[in-house]
């Protein structure tokens, strides 16, 4: 799929890099790519400028959120005639609102459902993944051509609904991994080294989220609570006790499972009410 626009990509992080190598490799147009410190290539610079605005039909800012508003001033201040070109960025939280103060352009946001935790690598992240895309007209066309030609699937998204998609991510990644950091803190309470706990729950991992998408979530419930199994929760919060972080997440979670138990008829209201008694 080809692109007929100049592209300028402001930022080179972990999201940026990868976006540039993908660019680059299908030759979807990028011209240029700004980044602070050292320049890599004819295609780097430093700075904003006014020749490179002029001459870029496409400007991206891939900064980190905090930044992005500054780059925006920053653009404005120029002064450049900036008629018909299409401007985004891509932050998960902020809208296509953040470019008011640029006139007579098309503004948007693209966001991938994705997290890049390396700069270019020889994989393409965009592969099969979702872009959450929101905008005006003129520019969700170009996005929706853009994410395609990256290999993803872009689906729109309203403004008004975005920080709540963005939470769903935040839940989905970020916080998966302080889960996680948990989960090893058990793993290594129960002597099992750092390279062998993982291979032992990988395939239970794996099984749960081919059952979540099979069958939904209450369908795929199953554990001590769902069978009514006072005796295993009770060691449970026994062999934890003397760890506060981890009983606290474990009481937390049991009380919302029990909720599905009941909610999937797996126990009755007494016994949900015994459990929680436990949970307290």
């Amino acid at each position: 799929m080809t692109i007929n626009k100049n592209i300028t990509l402001i930022g080179y992080g972990k999201l940026g890099s990868n976006l540039a190598k993908q660019m680059l490799k299908r030759e979807l147009g990028l011209k240029h790519i700004i980044t602070l410190g050292k320049r890599r290539g004819k295609i780097f610079s430093n700075k904003i400028s006014k020749e490179i605005l002029e001459t870029s039909d496409v400007i991206i800012i891939c900064v980190q959120d905090k930044n992005i508003l500054n780059v925006v001033d920053e653009i404005r201040k120029l002064k450049v005639s900036l008629k018909g070109k299409i401007f985004f960025h891509t932050s998960g939280v902020l809208t296509s609102e953040i470019f008011c103060n640029l006139n007579n352009i098309f503004a948007g946001s693209f966001h991938p459902a994705q997290t890049f935790y390396k700069k270019e690598l020889n994989i393409n992240l965009f592969e099969n993944i979702y872009v959450a895309i929101e905008g005006d007209k003129e520019y969700l066309l170009f996005a929706n051509k853009l994410a395609k030609s990256l290999g993803a699937k872009p689906f729109v998204i309203d403004k008004s609904q975005k920080i709540l998609y963005h939470l769903l991510c935040v839940f989905s990644s970020n916080y998966i991994l302080s889960y996680f950091s948990l989960v090893k803190k058990i793993a290594k309470r129960a002597s099992l080294k750092e390279n062998r706990w993982y291979k032992i729950i990988e395939p239970l991992l794996r099984t749960t989220l081919n059952n979540i998408e099979k069958n939904h979530i209450e369908d795929s419930m199953t554990g001590p609570i769902v069978r009514y199994e006072l005796g295993t929760i009770e060691a449970h919060l026994k062999s934890i006790k003397s760890d506060k972080e981890l009983l606290s997440l474990y009481k937390l979670l049991g009380i919302k499972t029990s909720d599905i138990a009941m909610n999937i008829g797996s126990i009755t209201k007494r016994q949900k009410d015994k459990i929680n008694q436990l949970l307290k």
